[in-house]
């Protein structure tokens, strides 16, 4: 009895010594290790690390090495993005990169030494929902990179551009749309939109492309009372429809074809969190009904949406049903093309030349900067507070 209690201690004791020692080893503040890094020109390239890759890619969509920032036209073009952490000492890079969504220490472990000048980047473009960060980090990061506009390097989904100066309008804090303009429906091809409107079914439909059935928004609930009221078809992995490649091109042309809305349901209402679900309606002859955490005049031109917040299922459906049957009024919802130009600005997308974020991040580096950058609170600014939550519930 003796010689198996004593087998079971030693056991246990070879079991949890190396998860002692590796718990004490993920939860070791980072040294800050006060030796300059070595001497370099004032405009030396600078050297970023990507720590953690974003869903396998470890330069984030952007290329590598120094050619990535000459062919993205970077005003500062003087970088170099790797994954090698043996190019140089840790705290030798001028930027260490972490995509936070995926981001778990016991796979992708931590710096051992960290120099005052470093910039360590908070990156993601997943909710706070999502993403959250754990305690021993509050203050590891210094530099956030996500879509939330007050980012020190802001990343939204998309961004909307003047159609004749290719200025960006928005996403931003304070943006000055133009008024809603009426439709010229004397122009040909605003009578071919007309047209195309006209064709679709009546009563009004919506349509919903998911896949994640349960999110903490709860727009599965919202959906399923307002199509007690409206029709509304549901398609992917969350639905009884599919897209009959055989007879569309793609799944914009059946948006444009057979309905008159789609529902660009957020699975998370967060601040600031308003995703390319948007763009399948905008991108269409459809409207989009927003469900989101975000202030919708920062990002989008009035009356291009509508918003479902503040609204019943009920009181939803009725205005809904009210805007389809009119086709003029409904095509009037598309005022903005003539004067915007949506552009999709996720990670692998081809975005105009000099304003990747990562552009910005190189510029950043070579920024005068303060001896010893300060790291600050990241949960906070995160998640925010019970008096001042980032992100909400439906209700």
């Amino acid at each position: 009895m003796r010689v198996r209690l004593r087998g079971v201690l030693i056991l246990c004791a070879c079991l949890c010594i190396p998860l002692a020692v590796n718990w004490l080893e993920w939860h070791r503040p980072v040294r800050l290790t006060h030796a300059p890094p070595p001497p370099a020109a004032p405009n030396s390239t600078k050297l970023i690390l990507s720590w953690v890759s974003y869903f396998g890619d470890p330069y984030f969509g952007f290329g590598a090495g120094k050619r990535a920032f000459v062919q993205h036209g970077c005003p500062v073009a003087d970088c170099e993005i790797t994954d090698d952490r043996l190019r140089v000492p840790q705290h030798h890079f001028d930027a260490l990169l972490f995509h936070g969504f995926e981001y778990y220490e016991i796979l992708f472990g931590k710096p051992r030494h960290r120099s005052p000048h470093q910039r360590y980047v908070f990156m993601t473009l997943e909710s706070a929902l999502h993403t959250p960060i754990p305690e021993h980090f509050r203050y590891f990061y210094n530099v956030t990179l996500t879509y939330r506009l007050d980012s020190d390097i802001p990343w939204p989904y998309f961004v909307v551009r003047d159609r004749v100066s290719g200025v960006r309008v928005a996403p931003g804090a304070r943006v000055r749309w133009r008024k809603p303009r009426p439709v010229p429906l004397n122009r040909t091809d605003w009578r071919r939109t007309l047209q195309r409107v006209r064709l679709k079914a009546q009563p009004a439909r919506a349509a919903w492309f998911v896949s994640n059935c349960h999110s903490e928004s709860g727009r599965e609930g919202f959906a399923s009372e307002l199509g007690k009221y409206m029709p509304v078809d549901v398609y992917g992995g969350c639905g009884r429809h599919e897209c009959p490649s055989a007879k569309y091109s793609n799944c914009s042309q059946l948006l444009s074809e057979r309905y008159h809305f789609y529902l660009a349901f957020e699975n998370s209402l967060c601040e600031d969190y308003l995703t390319e679900k948007v763009l399948h309606a905008l991108l269409a002859d459809t409207v989009p009904v927003v469900l989101s955490g975000v202030r919708l005049t920062r990002f989008l031109p009035p009356r291009s949406y509508v918003n479902a917040r503040g609204a019943s299922p009920a009181e939803l459906a009725a205005q809904l049903t009210r805007l389809a049957a009119e086709p003029e009024r409904f095509a009037s919802y598309f005022w903005w093309r003539d004067y915007y130009r949506i552009e999709r600005t996720i990670p692998g997308e081809r975005q105009e030349p000099g304003v990747h974020p990562l552009c910005t991040l190189c510029a950043l580096l070579h920024a005068p900067t303060p001896s010893e950058v300060r790291d600050h609170d990241t949960i906070v600014w995160w998640k925010g507070n019970d008096s001042d939550p980032r992100c909400i519930e439906l209700g």
